[in-house]
Parts: C-alpha cells; structure tokens; sequence
C-alpha cells in the first residue's frame, strides 16, 4: 500500500493515509478521526491541533507546506494497537471501534499510542525530506 502523509502547519492537522476507499469516519478522541474501510480497517487519520495532541512528533514534518509525502511504513501496527479490547466500555463490537469519542485512561492509552505510532511512522522524515 502507499502511505502518505501531510501536515498543514497554517491550521496545524495532521493527514495520515493509505490508498482504499474510506467509507466511515471515527472521532476516537477530541480532533482524531479515522477513516476506514468498508471492512473496518484503517485506512487514514486525520488529527486537528496535532502539535497540541502530540507534540514534537511533528515537527519533522513543519517545513512542508502541506505537501504529501510518501512513506514506507503501513498502518497494519496502528491499526492493531489502536482498537480497543472487547470488554471496553466504548466498543461497537460490530466494527470494532469506539461508539462515540474515548474518555479517561481509555483516552491517554489512544494519545500515547497515536504519539508512538506517528512517531515510528515518521522516523524516515527530516526536515520534510524523506531520508535514505
């Protein structure tokens, strides 16, 4: 699959995406949206005030003027870490995702993951260039 990614510094979203067909749209969290599939696989996030949410995890990434840029990795991990256990409070057990947006330590567990997840992702991005 192809992985892009793109940060509008202006209005500070973060765009994370692969190529499919997104049909549904989640707001797992204040401002964090996924897209998925007809199958309920992630196919992208969108993330308003991304510097707020996830601090200097974006900053390679500031100097891009919105421009996509591709990356190598995949969001199959993501995906996998992100969906919440079948006991959760918040599961739709039909799509497997949150019914309606996360609160508590469910919330910081989704943060902390989405900051290690985009992290990871965007390890190859200097300053905007992809490296290697």
């Amino acid at each position: 699959m192809n992985l892009k990614v793109g940060y509008d510094a202006k209005f500070d979203i973060l765009d994370v995406s692969e190529d499919g067909v997104q049909t549904d749209v989640v707001e797992i969290y204040p401002c964090v949206n996924l897209g998925l599939d007809s199958d309920g696989t992630l196919l992208g996030l969108e993330i308003f005030k991304a510097r707020e949410l996830l601090g200097p995890v974006v900053e390679p990434l500031r100097h891009t003027d919105g421009a996509s840029i591709p990356l190598k990795g995949s969001l199959v991990d993501l995906d996998a870490q992100l969906r919440p256990s079948e006991g959760s409070p918040h599961m739709d057990y039909l799509e497997g995702w949150p019914e309606h947006v996360v609160e508590g330590a469910e919330a910081l567990k989704i943060l902390d993951t989405l900051r290690r997840g985009i992290a990871a992702l965007l390890e190859e991005v200097k300053d905007g260039i992809v490296a290697g």
